[in-house]
Order: structure tokens, then C-alpha cells, then sequence
């Protein structure tokens, strides 16, 4: 006598991305206690070395808040010769 086909087993829920890794996490997690630790660590190295990179390409000038009035003058008639804006209408 042949034996009966098993049947096969029940397809898994569909899962989007962000429930896929929320799953991976907790199972996990069960595993590694500390993994909230490690994510956490990874996610503010990224954000020192991202801002760490912006600060050597682009420069201390543009982090940097003008003092005691050295900001740009906006007013045209004070402008120097050099200055590419001076007596356009773009800053008044």
C-alpha cells in the first residue's frame, strides 16, 4: 500500500521589511541580552564619524556661528568693490 503524501506546511504570514527585521531583532535578542547595547553603540559611532567627516570637508568656517556683529552686512552701500553682490538687490 503507498503511503498518503504528506501534507505540506502552512505558508508564513507575509512580512514587509520593517517587521522582517523587527522579528530578526527579538529572536535575537533572545540569544544576545545585550544587543540593544550594540545597536545603540553602532548608531552613535555613525552619527560622531558622519559628523566628524562633515567637519574635515567642509570646514570649522561653516560650523561656526559669526560673533560680535562679524556677520555678512546686508546693507548694499557699505559693501566693498570686491564683493561679487555689492549694489544688487539680491540682499536688501
Amino acid at each position: 500500500m503507498a503511503k498518503s503524501p504528506t501534507p505540506k506546511p502552512a505558508d508564513p504570514p507575509a512580512l514587509n521589511r520593517r517587521q522582517q527585521f523587527a522579528q530578526t531583532y527579538r529572536m535575537a535578542k533572545k540569544s544576545d541580552p545585550a544587543l540593544g547595547r550594540w545597536v545603540l553603540g553602532a548608531g552613535v559611532l555613525g552619527l560622531v564619524v558622519g559628523f566628524g567627516v562633515f567637519y574635515l570637508v567642509v570646514g570649522r568656517s561653516s560650523t561656526r556661528f559669526p560673533r560680535n556683529g562679524q556677520g555678512h552686512n546686508r546693507d548694499p552701500s557699505s559693501m566693498s568693490a570686491t564683493c561679487p553682490h555689492a549694489g544688487s538687490r539680491a540682499f536688501g
